[in-house]
């Protein structure tokens, strides 16, 4: 008798009698091989598109400038279809013999818009099982059988942005407002601020004046995609795009494939439509610098449009670290940051990094931060931000069987906890997610989980958050981790190395952290800690070797400085 699944299971680890079919993407050494392939095959692709997009656009842009405008959604396309491809690979060494089960459907419509829409669709169930069931069909000798009832209506084309209410739309026009009249005074060689993370309006304000000019507010731009005109576009697409030279690279040929199908029509068919809306932006003609991060670089396409054209002008473009996680302390590098790298003339670390290229500089994203909070005793603990479905392939990120490890640790901890500990909990989960309606709930008794839920932080402000807990414990290598540390907080890191593991390169420094109480890998030395410091969390904080770990960690990686908008300053007028 043969087995069967359903299709929705293939990102987990697939249980079937007398078999277990591991998910290939558990161990970091396999998301780093796999990072690794994907990012030749990336510069592959990307050589192909930049002599084809010139050609079809009539410019002479460098391949630099099409890395800039491309690169962000060819990196995502190609590390999630390479993710779905090479777990139906998996699935059929291991269990050729196996059916899956996929809900019928009469076309395969993968038309996307820009970055933002295929990142958004790529989180929907419908897209994701679609492209197996394409994958299978085209490239798998997989049994398929198209058994379950009930067409995909794609919904994934009227995904909705959120309602704003009415005090968050009355803020967006007064920016919106402010944002006109400012724009009257930026002069033609002004340069670019844009998502700096420097900490606080006077702060940007005295920087941007510093420089000779007047702080802008710039913010993403906003044009309304029509997804049955998009659908109109992309079947009369006639684009043939024939980069696979090597015929025995399976996963190039489907990389040629679905590119044809899933390549955005602002890069193509709306290109000059994205030109008139970047000529709009008021954007200075010539400026002196541009200095910018992720997201804007990642999904402002307007902006990367016009930063494409001033990189091919011979402007400078400068990149600023946006976070913790993906930047240093990783086990490898991932995409994010090799791109903002590659683009940039120079990158701006928060105190990591010994390529040329790089600059040290303080994270601004503390400056004039306060440490105070108020000692009543309070824990916050901090949740990652998982996925359904893969984003890249990066060593700390969660998704699909991931994200079961992720919340499992994190669950055998919470049940773990003694009643004179958990009551002392709140949770916050990450900001514009409904973390808490998915897995999680499962791992938790009804008990647990009715309490936890009682205790939930919603406030989205971490900064204003913060200061109302006595300790915060993060249970990912986060941004808020390097906030809390660098100013010193009392806060504690709680990883699954297996599942976040840290660069062999800082196990050094890591380990100090773990010596010291605020790093932990295991449930019971965190609640053992806990226990030996509940009633006096600052003595243990103010300890010295605690002391001695924090700065050898802030000194690699979130520096401080009072001098911090001057180094900017210097960094930004420098030729």
């Amino acid at each position: 008798m043969k087995q069967s699944i359903l299709i929705s299971s293939i990102n987990r680890d697939i249980k079937l009698e007398k078999l277990l079919v591991r998910y290939p993407f558990t161990k970091p050494n396999q998301i780093k091989k796999a990072s690794i392939y994907c990012d030749k095959v990336y510069e592959t692709v990307l050589e192909y598109l930049s002599k084809y997009l010139n050609k079809e656009h009539n410019l002479n842009w460098s391949k630099r400038s099409w890395r800039i405008l491309i690169g962000p959604w060819l990196a995502r396309f190609i590390e999630t279809t390479y993710e779905k491809w090479h777990v139906l690979e998996n699935l059929k060494d291991k269990c050729p013999k196996i059916i899956i089960k996929a809900r019928k459907n009469k076309n395969y419509n993968f038309s996307c818009y820009d970055h933002d829409d295929f990142s958004n669709k790529n989180q929907t169930d419908e897209w994701n099982e679609l492209i197996l069931t394409y994958l299978i069909e085209r490239y798998s000798r997989l049994n398929l059988k198209k058994s379950i009832k009930g067409n995909y209506e794609h919904h994934y084309n009227s995904i909705k942005k959120e309602k704003l209410d009415f005090f968050s739309f009355s803020k967006k026009i007064v920016l919106q407002s402010l944002s006109r009249f400012l724009r009257l005074f930026i002069k033609t060689n002004d340069g670019i601020i844009y998502y700096s993370y420097i900490n606080g309006v006077i702060n940007k304000f005295k920087l941007s004046l510093s420089l000779g000019q007047l702080p802008q507010i710039y913010s993403f731009s906003d044009y309304n995609n029509n997804y049955k005109s998009l659908q109109k576009i992309t079947r009369k697409r006639k684009t043939n795009f024939k980069f696979c030279k090597n015929r025995k690279d399976k996963f190039l040929i489907v990389i040629e494939d679905l590119i044809n199908k899933m390549f955005p029509v602002i890069y193509l068919e709306k290109f000059q439509h994205l030109q008139s809306l970047s000529s709009k932006r008021g954007f200075p003609k010539k400026p002196k610098f541009i200095l910018t991060s992720c997201p804007p670089i990642t999904k402002d396409e307007t902006f990367k449009f016009w930063v494409s054209c001033q990189v091919y002008n011979k402007k400078k473009l400068i990149m600023m670290q946006h976070g913790g996680a993906a930047y240093g302390t990783p086990y490898f590098q991932p995409s994010v940051p090799r791109h903002e790298i590659k683009i940039s003339d120079k990158f701006l670390s928060w105190g990591w990094g010994e390529n040329g290229k790089i600059l040290k500089v303080p994270a601004p994203i503390i400056l004039n931060q306060s440490s105070r909070y108020i000692r009543n005793g309070k824990i916050l603990l901090v949740f990652h931000d998982p996925r359904k479905h893969i984003t890249t392939f990066q060593a700390d990120s969660l998704w699909g069987e991931r994200t079961s490890q992720y919340y499992k640790q994190q669950s055998d901890f919470l049940l773990s906890l003694p009643n004179t500990l958990i009551s002392k909990f709140f949770f916050k989960f990450f900001p514009g997610r409904e973390a808490k309606k998915i897995e999680f709930n499962k791992y938790l008794t009804k008990t647990l989980r009715k309490t936890i839920f009682k205790q939930l932080e919603e406030n989205h402000n971490f900064n204003q958050v913060q200061k109302n807990y006595e300790l915060l414990i993060f249970n990912y290598n986060s941004t808020g981790f390097l906030e809390a540390i660098g100013i010193g907080r009392p806060c504690i890191l709680f990883l699954d190395k297996k599942v976040m593991p840290f660069s062999n390169k800082e196990a050094k420094i890591f380990g100090k952290l773990k010596k010291a109480g605020i790093l932990h890998f295991h449930k019971k030395s965190l609640i053992n800690h806990l226990n030996n410091i509940n009633n006096n969390i600052d003595k243990w904080w103010s300890n010295k070797e605690v002391k001695i770990a924090r700065n050898i960690f802030c000194n690699r990686f979130v520096l401080s400085n009072d001098d911090c908008l001057k180094i900017y300053r210097n960094i930004l007028i420098a030729k």
